[in-house]
């Protein structure tokens, strides 16, 4: 019979995400965190951001945010669930992360429609991967996840990072921590502890949100070599 979850000596797996790249937040909208890389001991934890795709010729030259984006392929990009909770592609300009939104594909022409957010001129060629960065505790366990921001010193407004939850039917924040911002390096945390069930069924998918108001596009918003990361150590499940 079970024996429940237990606080092992041996937690089941390490995972460390990070960005190595900077990212351009938006104004007064949670958005997501991407994570460029990640180092985990067992490959159960979900992907960074999977295979991407490009720019294509029809968005050269364009500044963002546009409504409709052209891609050299939409194939790897994930249909929005619905329009009140779009998807979102993260595009690498000038050496930095900046998340678009959308709420529609069209399959046939290579676009994102419905795009809202983004910064900088696009050029044929630049990087595009999912920017929902969503990942799960391993089959049968419970994870304690950390996630952290630091920011650049930047008194106006408010930082805030979370998490969000979605299983298919849900879709809610969770975690949330927002903070004054304050001279100097500033640094925001949340925990959430995520579970999965006993089986080969990933379960409820997480993702990372980031926030800030300072009254424009925060750019460069982190701090160099601290990147925002997320460590997720799930607490061991004993057998059945």
């Amino acid at each position: 019979m079970p024996r429940g979850v237990y606080l092992g000596a041996t937690p089941r797996s390490i995972v460390f995400w990070q960005s190595p790249l900077s990212q351009v937040i938006r104004n007064n909208t949670w958005e997501p965190l991407h994570f460029g890389s990640l180092t985990t001991t067992i490959g159960d934890w979900g992907q960074v951001s999977g295979p991407g795709t490009t720019i294509a010729a029809g968005s050269n030259g364009a500044i963002l945010p546009q409504a409709t984006i052209f891609l050299a392929s939409v194939a790897n990009l994930d249909v929005p669930f619905t329009s009140a909770f779009p998807e979102f592609v993260v595009l690498t300009i000038g050496g930095k992360h900046t998340v678009v939104s959308y709420t529609g594909i069209n399959t046939g022409a290579n676009t994102i429609t419905g795009c809202t957010g983004g910064t900088g001129t696009m050029t044929t060629g630049d990087a595009v991967a999912k920017g929902n960065v969503n990942w799960h505790a391993p089959p049968g366990s419970v994870a304690a996840a950390v996630a952290e921001a630091a920011f650049v010193a930047n008194a106006a407004g408010d930082r805030g990072i979370r998490y969000r939850a979605i299983d298919g039917v849900f879709n809610f924040p969770a975690g949330t921590k927002t903070e004054r911002a304050a001279n100097g390096i500033h640094h925001v945390q949340t925990n959430e502890q995520p579970a999965s069930a006993p089986s080969t069924s990933p379960g409820s998918t997480m993702r990372v949100e980031v926030f800030q108001d300072s009254g424009g596009v925060l750019d460069s918003p982190f701090v160099p070599l601290a990147a925002p990361r997320l460590v997720a150590i799930p607490i061991g499940r004993s057998p059945l």
